[in-house]
């Protein structure tokens, strides 16, 4: 299945969730539980950012000058807070945007030396076993783990924590609020409904559908 867009996606399921949302908003107020039906919810904010190594960034770090990503995700993140220069390998489900550097690098069975022939000094990845994490680090890669965003404060603090880590904070700042307001513009445009719509939300032909 070709590798979906994380923006896009934040973007879409805000919208799908935000008719539910209209609709449940007086319920939810008395009961004091906002319902998170929707594939992105609009679920109370996680105390914690998404992310192993979330606490651990600090600006003052060296900024990574070769980046490999093995998460397609964090490629499009890379790209839109303009550290696409930084990145010289990615892999092989990242095809978004056209010219990211794709190998047949795999985010699902890594391969250390493969990765090491990169000779990369930060390493981002959805997952990764422990020994791989302990084999980057002893050749000095910083290794940044983001499992998959719940909600789109996830997301939100991603993007934030690579920004840090690059040395595109600023941009990174820029482009969270820039999905900030599109979002509140999708669901503010939503009309309110006498009853909460249904949807179902197909990701390919496959017919594969997101929860």
């Amino acid at each position: 299945m070709p590798a979906k867009t994380a923006i896009a996606a934040a973007l879409l399921g805000a919208l799908a969730s935000a008719g539910l949302a209209a609709c449940a908003d007086d319920d939810a107020t008395e009961s004091g539980s906002p319902g998170t039906d929707g594939p992105a919810g609009d679920a109370p904010a996680t105390d914690a950012p998404t992310g192993d190594a979330t606490d651990d960034a600090d600006p003052d770090d060296a900024v990574p000058e070769r980046i490999v990503s093995l998460s397609p995700t964090a490629t499009e993140i890379l790209f839109a807070i303009g550290a696409g220069e930084q990145v010289v390998a990615v892999d092989d489900q990242s095809d978004f945007p056209a010219d990211v550097p794709v190998t047949d690098l795999s985010g699902f069975e890594p391969n250390l030396e493969a990765i090491i022939d990169f000779e990369p000094d930060l390493v981002v990845a959805s997952g990764l076993p422990d020994d791989i994490i302990t084999g980057l680090e002893a050749v000095d890669a910083e290794v940044l783990v983001h499992e998959s965003a719940v909600v789109l404060d996830d997301t939100y603090d991603q993007i934030a924590q690579l920004g840090i880590t690059t040395g595109h904070e600023d941009e990174a700042a820029d482009l969270v609020a820039e999905m900030r307001a599109d979002i509140d513009e999708l669901v503010a445009s939503v009309p309110d409904r006498d009853e909460a719509p249904t949807y179902y939300h197909e990701l390919d032909d496959t017919l594969f559908s997101a929860t």
